[in-house]
């Protein structure tokens, strides 16, 4: 006990300054990272029986998260414990999931386990007389036997191993707990006022205007009620604007008064939004489409925004790819996207971004009836008829058997399917027809979970009638198929294909005709093309065919990235060493055996990467 009050006082008096000193990463590494690290690990359950549970309480945006990432990322933990996973657990506790998770961050690969009590067997294994930290990451679950199931692995490890938890629910803390609960408060209006300042690059020195500036801005953080998130982004979001006119504008706005009774935070973030330009606001809003606590990478936002034409074209040369990448930027020095620290951000992915709850929140409200996210489609499903963009995580045969409830959404954009296709499988037989017979206007098409697989099983292939799609704007991936229903001429109409393409199982291509057929000279908004013939072309003796396929798929001239895998042709097209492909950048080759001579490449002035 003596500890715990030791530990408690300890953490009171460094949260004083911690909000503080926020924005200063130096501060953070230097003294936070440590020192809070030693506070709430140094205790241990007092009867050693069970592996530690530190639950941190407080409502939404005081900070949990953000004293929780201080400890796990404090690199003097890397000498201590033997692993470290860090998941979201969001208000459905899916315990095969969070299982999963933390078992793919012990053992650095994936894990194709569907089964609990596998998984269990498979993480016990690994934990069993090692030390570790977990950092479980907005818990909700009240269920005790839940609760119970969850934690069975952990116990294998050394006791002095330690479970970080930040929950809204002083219910949750009390079942999880197992040595001192720590209580986050709200700051107060001096600590949030830091905060602030901090994010607004309020000038120290003392003249007139910084003096009105930092009146007013003290009376902007007392509507904050405390809370740094809320204090953050409006700091961030005046970042620019030191203009007392400004700064007023956003003291008497009268949208401080909305929505009290959801979330106190809900009108400062509101009041952020407000002030974005509009280019960003609707990159923001689509961003309701996933779900809450998702971690989606910078790269596959960037093409959805390409695909939904949300980005600006530029006056100064760029491309829409680095036009996404600046909003993007943007987005996240204000707040309103954050980096996150999960395995998945770390493995395979590369760094993954969240949106904390609040903001998913204030996405959604802003979204209305044109942004639609559900959790499994089904009969009971309310689409709306001005629905233009929709989202759903779970696949169900019921979507097939009733999807006229899509269909009455007659105007929709986009279809996204967020799914772990691995523990849900995808029924080619079943989905096809259904997307392109009743979505004739569907601009983005993404399969994104596919693609951390190695290789696509032999009987996937894309849904007939893929050809009919002609407003489509992006595809991740399209397989060419051995039916004719599937043949690479199915992409001929598609010339508002735009960003990255990838073709595989190119070897399906029977007549070099077909090829032809698929016109990619005259997809000009593709800039970065794939071309992937599979493993099992490895055999392949009809050189021939490869070559002329191969050289009637010359894409269109603006093409920047090219990559080819697996091909098996003898030579290579003359047309790779076209000077018309100025643009071109980047140009990958990989297992193209037969080939003994590269192409001729002199006259690619801006080739940078071979």
């Amino acid at each position: 006990m003596a500890a715990a009050v030791v530990g408690g006082a300890f953490l009171s008096a460094f949260l004083d300054v911690l909000f503080d000193r926020l924005a200063s990463p130096e501060f953070v590494d230097l003294i936070l990272g440590k020192k809070l690290s030693k506070s709430l690990l140094s205790e241990d359950n007092s009867d050693g029986s069970e592996v530690s549970v530190v639950p941190i309480v407080g409502m939404g945006g005081v900070g949990k998260t953000t004293l929780a990432q201080l400890v796990y990322n404090d690199e003097n933990l890397e000498e201590i414990f033997d692993f470290k996973a860090w998941v979201c657990v969001s208000q459905e506790l899916d315990i095969l999931k969070v299982t999963k998770t933390i078992t793919e961050a012990v053992t650095g690969k994936p894990c194709k386990l569907n089964d609990l009590n596998l998984l269990h067997l498979e993480l016990m294994d690994k934990l069993k007389d090692k030390e570790f930290l977990i950092v479980l990451d907005d818990v909700w679950t009240e269920n005790y036997v839940n609760w119970r199931l969850l934690k069975k692995p952990f116990n294998r490890g050394i006791r002095r191993s330690k479970i970080l938890l930040t929950t809204r629910s002083e219910k949750t803390a009390s079942i999880v707990q197992t040595v001192h609960i720590y209580h986050l408060n709200q700051l107060s209006n001096e600590d949030c006022w830091s905060v602030f300042a901090n994010h607004a690059c309020l000038s120290s020195e003392s003249d007139g205007n910084t003096t009105t500036l930092e009146k007013i801005g003290k009376e902007i953080v007392k509507k904050c009620n405390g809370l740094p998130l809320a204090a953050q982004s409006l700091g961030g979001m005046l970042r620019r604007k030191h203009d007392i006119v400004d700064w007023n504008n956003i003291l008497n706005s009268d949208i401080w008064e909305l929505s009290e009774s959801e979330c106190e935070v809900i009108p400062a973030l509101r009041r952020s939004y407000h002030y974005l330009p509009p280019h960003l606001k609707r990159c923001f809003v689509y961003c309701s489409l996933y779900p809450q606590d998702y971690e989606f990478e910078k790269y596959e936002l960037i093409l959805l925004w390409m695909a939904e034409d949300l980005l600006k074209k530029s006056s100064k040369g760029r491309t829409l790819e680095e036009v996404g990448h600046e909003y993007f930027d943007d987005l996240v020095s204000r707040s309103f996207f954050q980096r996150s620290n999960t395995s998945r951000s770390s493995w395979p992915y590369g760094k993954c971004f969240v949106m904390h709850d609040l903001m998913h929140d204030l996405a959604t409200s802003l979204g209305g009836d044109f942004y639609f996210r559900s959790e499994e489609l089904g009969k009971e499903t309310k689409i709306k008829t001005k629905t233009r963009h929709l989202s759903f995580t779970k696949f169900n045969s019921s979507v097939l058997d009733n999807f006229d409830v899509v269909g009455r959404a007659k105007f929709l954009r986009t279809f996204l399917s967020i799914i772990n296709f691995e523990a849900a499988p995808f029924n080619n037989e079943e989905a096809q027809c259904i997307i392109v017979s009743k979505l004739m206007y569907l601009r983005v098409l993404s399969f994104h979970d596919f693609q951390s697989q190695d290789s696509l099983p032999d009987s996937i292939e894309m849904p007939r009638g893929m050809s009919k799609l002609n407003h489509l704007q992006h595809l991740d991936f399209f397989v060419v198929g051995k039916h004719q229903e599937n043949e690479i001429k199915e992409l001929g109409g598609l010339s508002n294909l735009r960003g990255q393409l990838e073709l595989r199982n190119m070897e399906n291509v029977s007549q070099s005709d077909e090829a032809l057929e698929a016109r990619m000279m005259d997809k000009k908004h593709i800039n970065s093309l794939l071309l992937e013939w599979s493993r099992c072309n490895n055999n392949s003796t009809n050189f021939q065919l490869e070559i002329d396929v191969f050289c009637k798929l010359q894409p269109h001239f603006n093409i920047e990235s090219l990559q080819i895998k697996g091909y098996k042709g003898t030579r290579f097209p003359d047309w790779m060493g076209n000077s018309s492909y100025r643009n071109m950048t980047r140009l990958t080759l990989s297992d193209c055996d037969n080939c003994s001579m590269l192409p001729s490449l002199e006259q690619l002035p801006s080739l940078g990467s071979l």
